[in-house]
């Protein structure tokens, strides 16, 4: 009855955690009965001759050939099954056939070794009493492996659990809002669809992305950004889904489908991340794919050395008062052992697993700071990154470009409202909420309103007149006519301290208006900026806006190297000639005219979640829009890098030092399993220090250096 309600139990739970048990059982089984027949072996075998009669007997073979059978073909089953998978299914030569092949010869030699022993003592010949196979040695191979693949099943366990803890962040129903009943239907959240309003009560996850419709509200994004302060949000605020309401019932409007949800779309990277192989995994595949057949070679090489060279059979064997030295061994016999030592002793495991493991992890890593991987390529990409190039609005400045004033004429603020009510710049957005503010009404006498990512927007009335809103440089380079007030001001501004951004509003090419919108630097960009100086990056920023509002930001945030009134394939061509002087680039930004300068990038970051086309061709997105993030990417990745290649060089090292060493018959079998352990068991421990690494911006050091001479340079 009792077992019963384990196996149902057992079989309730997801498949990832049902393998992880059975590794478990299998572990803790093969330990249990392996170590103490392995700790007899070598009791016998450094105690001398006296105890060789113990190991010579046919009961105790018998009793312990009765034991192997279920420690190999039981406890180790998956390692056969593998390999005949590998073999016939997969159509590859795997480590599973190693370590098939190696239990198998050594079991069956060890059988006839019993079975030659039981014959002997029957005629009472005496001639092989000394003789034994190594029944043990057999069973701590299959326990090893298995520690092995517990270890490696716990880690993934481990980062499942936590994009489990990002999918129950996805929650099936919500609570659908009728604003003139108020009241609600909960419903299931694939369904809901675009400016649905939702209601989202204290405790529950915001289903799905939207926009604030109630006052205010107080949310925490800890899970996707990894901010832990509580977040105020005020209306018509953006929510993302996968955050929880911490404070008050509030109402919101939804602007995303299910398909789309920012929570979905990190779901979906971490698990495209886990299921896609970097190039460094590729070529390690390759590497795999020839190692067991060399390995197989190797070992007949090692058997017919042992056959034919005597200067190797005479060569010392490690531990040398073991069993190879004692009477009763042929040469064949010698042969076998030293074949069963270079198949055990031969460790592709940390090819096969050290990168996996690692992406994993980062991946995962990065999911919980905020940091949404797009593929898996970037731990590649990172390792030469030298520079780091930003756009300025919204990317160093905070992009609430908020609208200061309005020169020239004023009597088409409607039809310059019809204009950018069509845009998705935060120029445009500012624009949008004065109109709405002020009750601006829109015009509908502009028809065919097209916006050209770097120049403006262009409309034309039912008479084809041009309207068109653009920058001043565009408007100068392009023959405008500009009214004397509104060059005036713009002169007047050249030398204010202000951050004033301009759009010109013209009519035919008669510039009519001025808008004048002000932005502030982001309070986390001096940080970030010293923080990139001080490691050897150099920084960049390139820009549309005018020449004397780029140079301020410039000189504030000590960013020598700037570019302004740039277009946006003009951005590319500036990440290209910076790529010439031998740099990698790192390319920052959020809007549309920076999509070619992220595909033109050696690694590219998207900081606005909402950009759906900077998003679908960024490297890396960053959820939380905290610019600070870039340099923890770049830590992240460079330690992710450097765990994949310390994993890897372990492997290569182990391999070419130990395989030589076992093909002459240096190593014993018995010894050779204890090496391999410890490889297996290194490259799984070097995973597990990485999961358990916190990534910090900077030492305690360094982050008060830095902070000093942020405080200073604010106050200058």
């Amino acid at each position: 009855m009792i077992l019963a309600k384990i196996s149902k139990r057992f079989k309730s739970l997801p498949a990832i955690k049902q393998n992880y048990y059975h590794s478990l059982t299998k572990t803790v089984l093969g330990l249990v009965i392996s170590l103490p027949l392995m700790v007899l072996e070598m009791i016998i075998m450094f105690k001398g001759h006296n105890l060789f009669d113990l190991k010579g007997s046919v009961i105790y073979n018998w009793t312990i050939f009765a034991i192997s059978i279920f420690v190999v073909f039981g406890l180790g089953f998956n390692f056969f099954r593998d390999a005949f998978y590998e073999i016939f299914k997969w159509k590859r030569l795997g480590m599973n056939i190693l370590i098939s092949l190696s239990t198998f010869i050594g079991f069956a030699y060890s059988v006839y070794i019993t079975i030659d022993l039981t014959i002997s003592f029957a005629n009472a010949s005496g001639l092989n009493h000394h003789k034994s196979g190594f029944f043990e040695t057999v069973c701590m191979i299959v326990a090893t492996m298995n520690v092995g693949s517990l270890v490696n099943d716990r880690i993934k366990l481990k980062a499942n659990q936590d994009v489990k803890a990002l999918n129950n962040l996805q929650i099936k129903t919500y609570h659908a809002y009728d604003l003139e009943t108020k009241t609600t239907e909960t419903k299931a959240v694939y369904g809901c669809a675009l400016n649905e309003y939702v209601l989202v009560k204290k405790g529950e996850i915001i289903p799905l992305d939207g926009i604030l419709y109630s006052e205010i509200c107080e949310v925490d994004e800890s899970s996707l950004t990894g901010e832990a302060r509580p977040i105020i949000k005020k209306q018509n605020d953006n929510l993302i889904s996968g955050c929880i309401n911490i404070g008050d019932p509030f109402v919101y409007k939804v602007t995303k489908t299910y398909a789309n949800s920012t929570i979905k779309k990190i779901i979906n990277g971490v698990n495209k991340i886990a299921n896609s192989k970097p190039k460094i995994q590729q070529i390690a595949d390759k590497i795999s794919m020839w190692f067991t057949p060399i390995i197989l070679l190797a070992a007949i090489l090692a058997f017919l050395l042992q056959m034919f060279v005597p200067t190797i059979q005479q060569l010392p064997i490690a531990f040398s008062n073991i069993e190879l030295h004692n009477i009763g061994y042929s040469k064949v016999d010698k042969a076998i052992f030293v074949s069963v030592a270079v198949l055990v002793i031969s460790c592709p495991c940390a090819f096969g697993i050290a990168i996996p493991l690692a992406v994993l992890i980062g991946a995962s890593k990065g999911a919980k700071n905020g940091i949404m991987f797009n593929n898996a390529n970037i731990f590649e990409k990172i390792k030469s990154i030298n520079a780091v190039a930003f756009d300025k609005t919204g990317t160093l400045t905070n992009g609430v470009l908020e609208l200061v004033n309005i020169k020239g004429d004023q009597s088409d603020l409607d039809i310059i409202y019809a204009l950018e009510n069509t845009s998705l710049h935060p120029l445009a957005k500012s624009f949008i909420k004065y109109a709405k503010a002020n009750n601006i009404n829109l015009s509908n006498k502009i028809s065919n309103i097209k916006e050209i990512a770097g120049v403006g927007i262009f409309g034309y009335d039912q008479n084809n007149n041009q309207y068109c809103l653009t920058s001043v440089q565009y408007a100068k380079t392009n023959k405008f006519v500009f009214d004397q007030s509104i060059n005036q001001t713009i002169n007047d501004d050249t030398n204010s301290n202000e951050l004033i951004s301009y759009v010109v509003y013209s009519v035919n090419n008669q510039v009519k208006t001025l808008l004048m919108f002000s932005d502030q630097i982001r309070a986390d960009a001096y940080e970030t900026i010293k923080l990139l100086k001080h490691h050897n990056i150099d920084v960049y920023m390139i820009s549309g806006d005018n020449e004397q509002t780029v140079k301020k930001i410039a000189n504030d945030l000590d960013i020598n190297h700037y570019y302004y009134e740039i277009k946006p394939e003009q951005k590319a061509e500036i990440i290209e000639q910076i790529q010439k002087d031998n740099k990698s680039v790192i390319y920052v930004g959020d809007g549309i005219n920076d999509l070619l300068a992220l595909k033109q990038a050696d690694l590219s970051i998207s900081i606005d979640i909402h950009n759906k086309a900077a998003n679908s061709i960024s490297d890396i997105n960053l959820l939380n829009n905290d610019i600070l993030n870039i340099f923890k990417v770049i830590k992240l990745t460079k330690i992710t890098r450097k765990f994949i290649w310390s994993s890897l060089m372990w492997a290569f090292g182990y391999n070419l030092l130990f395989i030589p060493l076992a093909i002459v018959g240096i190593i014993p079998a018995f010894i050779a399993v204890l090496i391999m352990a410890t490889s297996d068991i290194a490259v799984v421990l070097n995973s597990l220090l990485f999961k358990g690494l916190r990534i910090k911006v900077a030492n305690s050091k360094t982050a008060h250096k830095l902070r000093l001479n942020t405080i200073k340079d604010k106050r200058i």
